[in-house]
């Protein structure tokens, strides 16, 4: 429309046919700076607004894309990470239902039973309980409280007929009993629990409703929900034992819910097919105690606003899966929800939120730095175009101005005119062209030498990884430790705190590979260094090896009762692992342990730690082997060589 009208004014100011004897240049034409100006300014804010919808548009579906895309990939990330969770009752109750059929362990052997469950629970952190309820109503378990900062492992057991009171004692490192923790339930009755009622109806391994622990300790730190897997246990002649249970704290997932939304701003909930909430990262209790009865809280009647709106909108949805809009005091949310089905158990529904403002608000900043720069881009094209139209122009005004002068006798001289001519521009669009090339070419000499410097850098970094890792057992080479063992003495002495030595060697090592081969004797030491990894595990602690079968621990911070101890643990589950080796102490594979402690007023100590260490070992051999050596407190002479390994 602007060209038209524009094109009618040039028209009405005299462009026409000249009379006859009418001069042809007339005042009233155009000139052809007001054309080029014309055929360049007026498509220009057509041009602009059409970007400007496009960008718009194009912005606003991307940002719904992103936002789509990001709640689907967080939605399907906690609901694998909650399935992992509820996997872990399932594992534990399958394994332990699997040793009992096979006579493993069993209601006889008490005190193996508990050291069982306590190992698994260390093992697991994500366990609750693991627990045995008897045909006569006692109850055996080993546990963790789910509640306040004290995780320290329990042992609950009451007697049976259902009159005896809950007692609960404190376990030590060593999973022995160590203090009373007091009393709990006065009454415990086991068979009254959901849990073993649960696994008489199914008389199969089946999940069980989640349930409030009726614990009751005296420091409320079983105060909580639990849920998990129970089988029952039944003799040859198919009468009942007993139940056995593995059980998950429901708080778990709420707090792991809570810490995955609270750095994004979103709101989260697991929930059972009726409604009824397991989890909510809103921190909100998941049910009250109400005369002593247990009455759960709904998700569309939780406290958190907006997990209550989500949980009314899914429930009047009446679909497992979906996604929503929600709008809650002028804040908007996107809203996905989906089903989770436990094998042999329950339809579980977790359900997410996010703040829409969590994306618009970066694409709204994007889209005003966007029309700034259309803007600009407008600017500088008036400046192009003026520009343009004066640099055209001016040739044939020299030209007109000439033939004027010819007209009048004169222009005699020619003026210097520079034309942009066909030669010029294809001249330009040349050089133009191969700028660019030069450009591209430089970009891509750029992006080769930034990979290849990365390569480097990575090449480095795994050779210096080489260089202080064992090939073999993935532990630190002998170079690394000696690197180590020197600075930890040094900052030992310097402030004044104990160091202590473990070194480990495997008992008639040699024989073992003469009999079974090396790739057998390899298999031995990996397996040797994956339990020195699990049990070393303090930062600045240190696992090596340190030649052959020999093994050495650098344990910063520890005395030498503390080292003993670990020593001790480690000989154990060494031995734990019954390789069979025919030429060992009762037939399996086992290791020696000598432990010595810096003498920090030694300016050697770090030196003399090794010898002192080393011929602890030596005892340990000389002593029958399969045992840990204490070295005195301070530095003696070293034995002889050490026997044979």
């Amino acid at each position: 429309m602007t060209l038209i009208l524009l094109l009618v004014v040039l028209y009405r100011r005299g462009v026409g046919r000249p009379r006859p004897g009418e001069c042809i240049v007339r005042d009233g034409l155009a000139s052809l700076r007001t054309l080029l100006l014309v055929a360049t300014l007026a498509p220009m804010p057509l041009m602009v607004g059409l970007a400007g919808w496009m960008v718009f548009t194009v912005s606003i579906q991307a940002v719904e894309d992103l936002e789509r895309q990001q709640v689907d990939e967080l939605a399907d990330q906690l609901r694998d990470k909650v399935v992992d969770f509820f996997e872990v009752p399932r594992t534990a109750a399958t394994f332990n239902a699997g040793q009992f059929k096979s006579g493993l362990v069993g209601l006889g052997r008490r005190e193996d039973l508990l050291r069982s469950f306590l190992l698994q629970l260390r093992q697991q952190p994500l366990l609750t309980l693991l627990s045995i309820g008897t045909a006569d109503g006692g109850y055996l378990a080993a546990g963790r409280p789910p509640v306040g900062a004290e995780r320290g492992l329990r042992i609950l057991e009451a007697g049976p007929g259902g009159g005896g009171a809950l007692r609960i004692d404190r376990v030590d490192d060593d999973n022995r009993r160590s203090t009373s923790a007091g009393i709990g339930n006065p009454h415990y009755d086991a068979r009254v629990r959901p849990w073993f009622l649960a696994a008489l109806q199914a008389d199969s391994l089946r999940w069980y409703p989640a349930y409030h622990y009726a614990i009751h300790d005296p420091g409320g730190l079983f105060e909580d929900m639990g849920m998990g897997m129970s089988v029952a246990l039944r003799d040859e002649a198919g009468h009942l034992a007993g139940v056995l249970t593995a059980d998950v704290a429901l708080s778990q997932i709420s707090r792991f819910l809570r810490a995955e939304m609270v750095r994004i701003d979103g709101i989260a909930f697991l929930a059972e097919s009726g409604g009824a909430l397991l989890a909510s990262s809103g921190g909100e209790p998941i049910y009250h105690l109400e005369g002593g009865q247990v009455r759960r809280v709904l998700a569309d009647q939780s406290d958190t606003p907006e997990i209550r709106l989500l949980g009314a909108r899914i429930l009047h949805s009446g679909r497992v899966t979906g996604r929503q809009s929600l709008e809650f005091e002028g804040r908007r949310y996107s809203a996905r929800w989906q089903s989770i089905q436990l094998p042999d158990g329950p339809m579980l529904t977790i359900a997410l939120a996010l703040p829409e403002s969590r994306y618009a608000e970066p694409a709204e900043r994007a889209l005003n730095r966007v029309g700034l720069l259309i803007l600009g881009f407008w600017v500088v094209g008036v400046a192009a175009a003026l520009l343009a139209a004066w640099w055209l122009s001016r040739p044939l005004l020299s030209l007109s101005r000439w033939a004027e002068e010819l007209a009048e006798g004169g222009g005699r001289f020619s003026p210097s005119v520079r034309s942009p001519v066909r030669e010029i521009v294809v001249l330009a669009h040349a050089l133009d062209r191969m700028a660019d090339r030069q450009r591209s070419h430089a970009r891509d000499l750029e992006r080769q030498v930034a990979e290849r410097t990365q390569a480097l850098v990575q090449a480095n970094q795994r050779l210096v990884g080489l260089s202080l890792t064992d090939g073999l057992t993935g532990l630190a080479n002998r170079r690394h430790f000696d690197e180590v063992l020197a600075r930890e003495g040094d900052r030992s002495r310097r402030d004044r705190r104990p160091m202590s030595l473990l070194m480990l060697d495997v008992d008639w090592f040699k024989h073992y590979n003469d009999q079974y081969g090396h790739p057998a004797g390899d298999v031995v030491l990996c397996q040797i260094a994956r339990i020195l990894l699990e049990s070393v595990r303090r930062p600045g602690d240190l696992a090596a090896r340190y030649g052959g079968e020999e093994f050495a621990v650098i344990l910063p911070g520890l005395d030498v009762h503390a080292a003993e101890g670990m020593a001790e643990r480690i000989r154990a589950r060494v031995e734990a692992l019954a390789i069979t080796h025919a030429h060992g102490l009762s037939g399996r594979v086992t290791i020696s342990v000598g432990v010595a402690e810096m003498d920090l007023d030694d300016a050697h100590g770090a030196e003399t730690l090794v010898g002192r260490a080393d011929a602890a070992l030596y005892r340990a051999k000389a002593g029958g082997r399969n045992r840990v050596e204490t070295a005195g407190a301070t530095a003696g002479p070293e034995g002889p060589e050490a026997p044979a390994a």
